[in-house]
């Protein structure tokens, strides 16, 4: 999760050709044209998969389509831009939002958990934007608590400003934040450079918490 314009989808497609020579990747990408996806890649586009065609609102849809990438091209990583594409805003609307929210990931959860499968689920924000000192946190997440407490490992992105002309503006530089990791317990910072290959790099090594 990270504000909007962070850096959120960028982050996760490299992901995707970091791990796309082992592991097989399916992607729901609902904000950006299938064409305009690819493009961000560069010159360099891993293999993934993604439908040729897009459902909103329907969980039960996504299941599906995940299984059949599953038993046709072994497709076990997934990737979901962004989690508010999977709910029916009417249905929401005469529900309770957190707990129909949380519902719902708790169910994906169980899925995940039954047929082997990493799900990586991009949540928004509250805040559009943060303070220059103010970092984002877990209970930033929009909508329901349940986001986070059903993950296993939930990350938080902050683009840095830089001066340019003058003025501070948002530059290649961002902060990952681990602010929650049920693996290992560690938590701590991860500093980014968005390259002109389109890809994240690590800057430096994670910084633990006291």
């Amino acid at each position: 999760s990270s504000p909007t314009g962070q850096g959120k989808t960028s982050f996760c497609q490299t992901l995707t050709s970091n791990i796309s020579d082992k592991e097989k990747c399916l992607w729901f990408t609902y904000e950006v044209p299938i064409v305009q996806f690819a493009e961000k890649f560069g010159a360099d586009v891993p293999t993934f998969y993604i439908p040729m065609k897009l459902k909103e609102s329907s969980l039960t849809w996504i299941q599906a389509r995940i299984l059949e990438g599953l038993a046709k091209f072994g497709t076990n990583v997934i990737f979901i831009d962004h989690l508010h594409f999977m709910i029916d805003m009417e249905m929401l609307s005469r529900s309770n939002t957190s707990l129909s929210i949380g519902s719902m990931v708790r169910n994906l959860k169980k899925f995940a958990l039954d047929y082997g499968l990493i799900i990586f689920l991009i949540a928004h924000m509250k805040k559009i934007r943060l303070e220059d000192n103010e970092n984002p946190d877990i209970d930033d997440i929009r909508d329901s608590s349940f986001i986070s407490q059903e993950a296993d490992i939930v990350m938080m992105m902050k683009r840095k400003k830089e001066k340019m002309n003058g003025d501070l503006v948002f530059g290649n530089r961002a902060k990952l934040l681990v602010v929650k990791n049920r693996e290992t317990g560690k938590l701590g910072n991860i500093n980014l450079i968005y390259t002109t290959l389109n890809k994240f790099l690590e800057e430096d090594t994670i910084h633990e918490q006291e």
